[in-house]
């Protein structure tokens, strides 16, 4: 049975912050969103009937305040998981930071009824990612998989370990992740992955045909540190590479922001502007969400993704007309 599903959004940039302002009425002279502000709905999308088949809430807060504040963050997360079921979501996504700040879900499962699931999208996140990486070695680059070096920043994340495994179990042979958590670098090794922290593989970055950006957690990471690098793939929210795109560029190191699912036929977003190239182009862990609606899933997606979620979540796509655009 189909279940309607939600996904929860805050502004991720400036402009969006304007945006969500005169949403709320504020002046925008506002430097953060009062704390008391509830959450509202954003946008909605809406099937090839006109059906509404999902909500996306807005958490009222912008990216300072997510990190000013962790556990008031997570309040305000717990309040658009609750307005999102009181409007009828039985399937509910997690947008940008309202994943890493909820652990990947975990922290929400308390407060939940028995017939209500969270999803952080990322499984589809991995598999977008990896398909999206194929084209780009084999179109642009004009190699193989097997012939490519490709390196994964954020690789002990959840986005991150599933995306090293699925490149592994597809035969990336030049492969490294960095990572943070020792615990999780010594799991990822001992699937015959290279990985470490950032001062132990800092030079495996040089030379990459591709460098995966998976989070946002290293601001150690300058522009020296990816010269000879011939492409970023950026799947973080807020896009990591927005502060030194310019830098990038002047270095002839191409970006491609990945994690696009353009949708069925006749299907289409409404709302606030939410970063999207077109009304028929979602973010991938939004597409995840919708999926897990229109399959009615009874479980929760949470925490570490692994390459076998993410091939399920893309068979499902490919089911439903789902098209990956990078």
């Amino acid at each position: 049975m189909i279940k309607k599903s939600s996904f929860l959004i805050h502004p991720c940039s400036p402009d969006q912050d304007e945006i969500v302002k005169k949403l709320y009425n504020l002046s925008s002279q506002t430097a953060f969103f009062p704390l008391g502000l509830p959450p509202q709905i954003g946008g909605r999308v809406y099937n090839e009937k006109g059906k509404e088949v999902c909500l996306l809430p807005i958490v009222p807060l912008n990216v300072e305040q997510f990190f000013k504040n962790r556990k008031f963050s997570l309040k305000k997360i717990k309040e658009a998981v609750k307005f999102s079921i009181e409007n009828g979501a039985k399937i509910i996504g997690l947008g940008a930071l309202t994943s890493p700040f909820s652990r990947h879900g975990q922290d929400l499962l308390d407060s939940l009824p028995e017939d209500v699931f969270i999803t952080t999208g990322n499984p589809y996140t991995v598999w977008a990612a990896y398909k999206g990486i194929e084209k780009i070695i084999q179109e642009k680059l004009k190699k193989s998989l097997k012939e490519s070096k490709i390196g994964v920043i954020g690789a002990t994340g959840s986005v991150g370990n599933g995306l090293v495994e699925i490149l592994k179990e597809e035969g990336v042979n030049s492969l490294f992740g960095i990572g943070r958590d020792e615990k999780r670098i010594e799991e990822i090794k001992k699937k015959g992955i290279k990985a470490g922290n950032f001062t132990d593989l800092k030079v495996e970055i040089k030379g990459c045909d591709i460098v995966v950006f998976c989070t946002s957690g290293f601001p150690q990471i300058t522009i020296f540190d990816l010269e000879d690098v011939k492409i970023i793939y950026d799947l973080t929210m807020p896009r990591y590479t927005d502060s030194i795109k310019d830098d990038l560029s002047k270095k002839g190191i191409e970006i491609v922001y990945g994690g696009w699912i353009r949708l069925p036929e006749g299907w289409k977003y409404e709302g606030v502007p939410i970063g999207l190239p077109e009304n028929n182009i979602v973010y991938a862990c939004l597409a995840d969400t919708l999926l897990r609606g229109l399959k009615g899933e009874e479980k929760h997606i949470l925490g570490i993704v692994n390459s076998q979620q993410a091939k399920e979540i893309g068979r499902l796509g490919e089911d439903h007309g789902f098209q990956i655009i990078s």
